[in-house]
């Protein structure tokens, strides 16, 4: 089975869950207990991404060093695939013990759009791989772009809503 396909079973199953069933993978996925107040949509977001972060094959080899960092283990693209879809009835897999990088790190892909509206007004931001591109210029710096449009000293990626607080490794 390809890994696409096994994303996409593993992607089933946590559909399947409930709330507590939600709160029980976070638990084994991310090593400690779920945030108190975290909805099951919430839950299923997180998780989800970290299904697809973990498994999505054709890696470049920065992404693979941030997670092998974040996981334990190397991921290539020849690496094989936990089934993530035979989850138990609580929704456990098997996992294994993550340590949390120092830094969280937000890997943008080239090709994305970030949206932000201030003061009535939206603005779209470009990722490429050379940094962003807005107002037809290409930035360096998403803190640069945030100054730009709000006048202040922002965190970029907390501005276009990209707060690395909520996403665990």
């Amino acid at each position: 089975m390809n890994a696409t396909r096994k994303v996409a079973q593993g992607l089933a199953a946590l559909e399947s869950l409930d709330h507590s069933g939600l709160k029980a993978r976070w638990k084994k996925e991310i090593s400690r207990s779920a945030p108190k107040a975290a909805s099951r949509l919430f839950l299923l977001r997180a998780l989800s991404y970290e299904l697809q972060a973990k498994h999505a094959p054709g890696l470049s080899k920065a992404d693979q060093k941030v997670l092998s960092r974040s996981s334990g283990n190397t991921i290539t693209q020849d690496s094989p695939i936990t089934d993530i879809a035979d989850a138990d009835a609580d929704g456990s897999v098997a996992s294994t013990t993550r340590s949390s990088p120092s830094k969280p790190r937000i890997a943008l892909v080239p090709g994305s759009r970030l949206v932000r509206e201030w003061n009535g007004k939206p603005y779209t931001v470009s990722v490429i791989e050379e940094g962003f591109v807005y107002k037809d210029k290409v930035w360096s710096s998403l803190s640069a772009i945030a100054k730009d449009i709000t006048g202040a000293h922002w965190s970029g990626p907390r501005f276009f809503g990209l707060n690395t607080s909520t996403v665990s490794h």
